[in-house]
Order: structure tokens, then sequence, then C-alpha cells
């Protein structure tokens, strides 16, 4: 905000509107909003943020737990698997390890025949340390998959052991 606006709105109280203001950007009229009026809103948009971040923080900590490595000369093969990719759809060759298995070429495939045209074409021209980082964040997407599978075998195999 400019100083202009941003002094006279910081100094109102909740639910006062203020003066003719003159900034760089024309004359407004600013109106704090009651608390009462914003609080789900602001609520809403806590929630959001925290959840967001926690799941940052979930991600990051399976990366760490399952020990994720991108092997040398991934973003090369990535690369070169987009340019033509029926040759390398059958590709076993590892793109990252991690704990209890391992992100192929063929895999990275599946992953970005999923995604829309334009991430593929972004993909594509990417240097190699932004596909670096995909390698790390399929991993990290095939890990979660992985566990949400064993927890529905969990909770199917607890269903059929209840009855």
């Amino acid at each position: 905000m400019v100083p202009e606006f941003d002094s006279v709105a910081f100094t109102m109280q909740p639910g006062q509107i203020s003066d003719l203001v003159k900034s760089p950007f024309g004359y407004h009229i600013i109106k704090r909003p009651a608390e009462e009026a914003v609080r789900d809103r602001l609520t809403s948009y806590l929630i959001q943020n925290a959840g967001s971040r926690l799941d940052s923080i979930y991600m990051d900590s399976l990366a760490i737990k399952a020990d994720i490595k991108v092997a040398k000369g991934a973003a090369a093969a990535m690369r070169a698997a987009s340019e033509n990719p029926e040759e390398a759809r059958g590709s076993k060759k590892t793109l990252a390890s991690f704990k209890g298995g391992e992100l192929t070429v063929g895999e990275f495939l599946r992953w970005l025949q999923a995604l829309p045209p334009q991430y593929a074409a972004q993909l594509r021209q990417a240097d190699d340390s932004m596909l670096t980082q995909f390698a790390k964040v399929l991993s990290q997407n095939v890990l979660l998959l992985r566990q949400a599978q064993a927890l529905h075998q969990l909770d199917v195999a607890q269903r059929l052991g209840r009855r």
C-alpha cells in the first residue's frame, strides 16, 4: 500500500469510514469492516493457510523418511523421454530412488500424460534443477499414494474383521 492510504487505514477503528483520502492512484474512501463482518472470511483464510503449511511439512517429512535420491542424469532422461515418449514408455531406468521403491522413466511418462498439455510443454523447456525437483515431487506423490493404498487396505481388513 502507498503511505497515504495505509497511514489512514491502519489508524481506523472497526466499522469506521474515512474522510476522502488522496493517493497517487486517485481519491479513496476507506471503510474498515467490523470484526463480525470479516470473521468467517478471516477464519477460512487462516485455516486454509495452516492446512497448506501442514501439507508442505508432511510432504517434506515423507521425502526425508524415505530418503529420496534423484539419480544423476535424471533430468536428461526425463527430457529425452518427453521428447520421444513412445520409445521410452517401457523404460525401467531409475530417475529417483527411495526406501521401498523407485521412480522410473516409464512411471514419469504416466504422470506426464496425466498433466494438462501446457504443463507438459513447460516441463520440456525446464532446466535441470526444475526437472530434478519435479522427480522429487513425483517420488513424494508415489509415496503418498502408497500410504493411501496401505490405509485403504487396513481399513478394508478392519471392516472384514468386524463382520
